[in-house]
């Protein structure tokens, strides 16, 4: 006799089989348990499949779904939350219908492991997908036929209870898929719940003067974020991202922040970044004679970064952004760059610490896993720095740590 626990296990396994080999492109993705699976009403299936696009700046801001259809959306998606479910339900039936699906071509959206649902008030039931609402899969969602009529009441209770807030936190949600792309295009990934993702995103909320709403964030973030990423994907996130800034529809501090350096790029551009910064000291002509090849190698590669037309092809998950990877050329010049920026890390990043206190470059972080691992050279041109700044006559000039930190290995 079948022993079935271990058939169902077997079968488990099997599907599993060879993804324990890392791949960027899911890594980046994440994965989404299916309770968390973004939840559609059955009737939106078929708006979801036709086109979108809203090329004037009122359309932008107009909702593509009904009231009804926004009520049927955040309903369904309260089982996902544990804490705050209202708010967060809100935010994400709001991310859903404002902005997101009237600037995205559903024909090119795909839906991935898509479920016909029976909610009811005691089961979830699968029915089979009938062959003439079967969609491509792409989106991790539930379509469900009914919604609970004790969430939609609870929903609309929220939504006359809060209607001081509602204004802040829409406000919030139109910038927020422009900082999951910023981050996703900075860190590699759309979210990940450590420091060095929540700095970013707080970062991202100060300089668009949103810090009253952090509060709608934290510890849902995770979740909130793979409502975007897991149902449209950062190639149509950063179509959106296109329109809101021409369109003028999300703050200042987004619109520049569009071309930031992609991840994997970050080491080049910071590197021409702080060289910049350098060129108005007086020691700037002993720097550039020592290293005069090293910096026309990593200006290139970063102007060609920051002005070419695939600039998101030096990003590590270039394909899962619906961009072309580097040619073989191209790989093999920004490698050489990459490796060049590693030999000046030590001199960058000991100028970073001494000159730049006060400066955005502080920030930088790109530098200095390099500059201290050859922590010899980094010393004594850090040494050399302080002097300079000091203008402590006795010590070395730069010129002469220059020659002697290169004599260092």
């Amino acid at each position: 006799m079948v022993d079935l626990a271990e058939a169902e296990a077997k079968k488990i396994i099997e599907a599993l089989d060879g993804t324990e080999l890392y791949d960027v492109v899911t890594a980046s993705m994440g994965y989404i348990e299916e309770n968390e699976y973004f939840a559609v009403p059955f009737d939106l299936v078929a708006k979801m499949s036709k086109d979108k696009y809203f090329d004037t700046a009122d359309n932008f801001q107009k909702n593509t779904l009904t009231f009804e259809e926004r009520l049927n959306v955040a309903a369904l998606n309260m089982p996902a939350f544990t804490e705050s479910a209202e708010l967060c339900s809100y935010m994400r039936a709001t991310l859903f219908s404002r902005g997101l699906m009237s600037v995205i071509d559903h024909r090119q959206v795909k839906i991935n492991e898509v479920k016909i649902v029976e909610v009811t008030d005691d089961a979830n039931i699968a029915d089979p997908i009938p062959e003439n609402k079967k969609l491509e899969k792409y989106l991790t969602v539930r379509v469900a036929r009914t919604v609970y009529d004790a969430n939609k009441k609870k929903m609309v209770a929220w939504i006359v209870a809060n209607k001081s807030r509602l204004n802040g936190i829409n406000q919030l949600l139109g910038a927020l898929p422009t900082m999951v792309c910023h981050i996703f295009v900075q860190l590699g990934h759309h979210f990940i719940d450590v420091a060095e993702y929540n700095a970013l995103a707080d970062r991202l909320l100060r300089a668009c003067v949103m810090l009253d709403t952090n509060q709608f964030m934290r510890p849902r973030n995770m979740l909130l974020f793979r409502t975007m990423i897991h149902p449209f994907g950062v190639k149509h996130l950063l179509h959106y991202y296109d329109k809101a800034a021409s369109f003028g529809k999300i703050p200042a501090a987004m619109i520049i922040r569009r071309n930031a350096a992609p991840a994997g790029a970050a080491l080049v551009t910071s590197s021409v970044a702080v060289i910049k910064q350098m060129e108005d000291h007086k020691w700037w002509f002993d720097f550039r004679a020592k290293f005069d090849g090293e910096v026309k190698v990593v200006r290139a590669v970063s102007e060609h970064i920051a002005t070419g037309t695939n600039r998101l092809s030096y990003h590590e998950s270039a394909k899962f952004m619906g961009v072309a990877p580097l040619t073989d050329e191209q790989a093999t010049s920004f490698k050489f760059a990459r490796e060049t920026a590693e030999r000046l890390a030590p001199y960058l990043q000991a100028y970073i610490e001494v000159y730049c206190k006060n400066s955005d470059l502080y920030q930088i972080k790109a530098l200095n896993k390099f500059a201290k691992s050859r922590i010899a050279r980094y010393n004594v041109i850090k040494g050399a720095f302080k002097a300079d700044k000091k203008r402590l006559a006795e010590y070395k000039t730069v010129g002469d740590a220059l020659r002697e930190a290169e004599d260092i290995i």
